[in-house]
């Protein structure tokens, strides 16, 4: 390559490397809730628009439709879509999308996750001998299954404790009798007449710009070059049925709110021999009446008297294994807390656990009799000393009773 060549595409490079950080719903010009047509859709019109064979700047057109492919290789992903968001760039593993975009060109996508651009090409019309002249139907490429999200709700003590449950889930399977092959057993497939076996049909139109080569899906045998025979009864030729199934799924111990289990392969099933999709099942675990989770550990008030705030006692608590006896202290204050240590919950990634927190709420009476309120006025002649700026439980009592804010 010449020196000028060399400088070319360092230049190219580095602005697609500038682009790196942009979002990939505004380089779509997408919202964040979008739904998956829409985001086929904004990549369609997109992809009309910056494709190389009809746009005037040759270079920008090229690094913007990397970018617009980069963008809807994440997007259209259920699962990249979801580290994206969570994430950003971040989220997304190193590869995913490719790491040079100069990798293959636009004859070798790979690098972008794009199996099936050329697909959404044909169904788009193409453009020009880019897209157009060698590609092939489907029939014989592999497609993997839809990955599938399923939420179950548990409680605090399941999450706590770990369970394993049955999860019932609908979602489309290979066909049992063909094997997804389309196909009754035993009947073969005939080459369709119309595109001789490629999938696509050609139109060629000649302009006073030049000559315009368009592809498009063959209507007659839905792009697959073949026909069956004779369709499988089972599928209606379609080489997938939807069933419901239930699945056992291991809820580990510590698993909190919002976190998901991956439970490989118990996905929608492939397409022409293809793996099947993962399942995603997402945990929300129900509000607790009496704790609160802070990370591994656990929130709890307990409730008591000033009189036992200022003398000490003992009280017996609940905690997720049983009952528990706790000391008060002596002068214990308002606010105060008494940390239990292990007696939270079991991180889900490591043999450790967090603490019970526990908030002391020493409650004020509102109403007295006329002895307690003697009784509280002799106390606070005999003592003890408050000092303002930090009054006790006493001194909030007495300025009650008197009438002070």
């Amino acid at each position: 390559m010449s020196l000028s060549g060399l400088q070319e595409f360092s230049n190219i490079k580095d602005r697609v490397r500038c682009m790196a950080d942009r979002d990939y719903y505004e380089v779509l010009e997408l919202e964040k809730n979008a739904s998956e047509k829409d985001i086929k859709m904004a990549f369609k019109k997109m992809a009309r628009k910056y494709h190389p064979d009809v746009a005037e700047n040759k270079e920008e057109a090229e690094i913007k439709f990397r970018e617009i492919n980069e963008a809807y290789s994440v997007l259209s992903d259920p699962e990249k879509r979801n580290l994206y968001d969570q994430f950003g760039h971040a989220g997304v593993k190193r590869g995913t999308v490719g790491d040079s975009p100069f990798g293959g060109g636009f004859g070798d996508m790979s690098g972008f996750g794009f199996g099936d651009m050329f697909d959404m090409f044909a169904e788009m019309g193409g453009f020009g001998t880019g897209f157009g002249g060698g590609r092939r139907g489907t029939r014989s490429r592999a497609t993997r299954g839809r990955d599938i999200r399923h939420d179950i709700e548990i409680t605090l003590e399941e999450a706590f404790k770990g369970k394993e449950m049955p999860v019932e889930v609908e979602l489309l399977q290979n066909c049992p009798v063909c094997n997804g092959r389309r196909v009754k057993p035993g009947a073969g497939f005939t080459t369709c007449s119309h595109c001789k076996g490629s999938g696509v049909l050609q139109n060629i139109q000649r302009t006073v710009f030049g000559q315009f080569i368009t592809t498009s899906t063959c209507p007659h045998c839905g792009g697959e070059g073949q026909s069956p025979n004779e369709k499988c009864e089972e599928c209606k030729g379609q080489g997938r049925v939807l069933r419901k199934r239930k699945i056992d799924v291991r809820i580990p111990q510590g698993v909190d709110d919002g976190m998901r289990i991956r439970i490989p392969d118990e996905g929608e099933g492939g397409e022409y021999g293809g793996p099947n999709g993962d399942l995603y099942v997402f945990i929300h675990v129900k509000k607790h009446k009496v704790f609160q989770r802070q990370g591994n550990d656990l929130l709890m008030d307990l409730k008591i008297g000033f009189v036992d705030a200022a003398l000490g006692t003992e009280k017996e608590i609940e905690t997720l294994e049983g009952k528990e006896k706790i000391t008060i202290e002596p002068g214990t204050q308002y606010g105060s807390t008494i940390r239990l240590k292990n007696q939270g919950m079991p991180d889900v990634h490591r043999k450790s656990r967090g603490d019970l927190i526990v908030t002391v709420k020493v409650i004020t009476p509102t109403k007295l009799s006329d002895r307690q309120k003697q009784l509280l006025k002799d106390f606070c002649k005999e003592g003890p000393q408050f000092h303002h700026h930090d009054k006790g439980i006493f001194e909030k009592i007495i300025d009650a009773i008197k009438g002070k804010a």
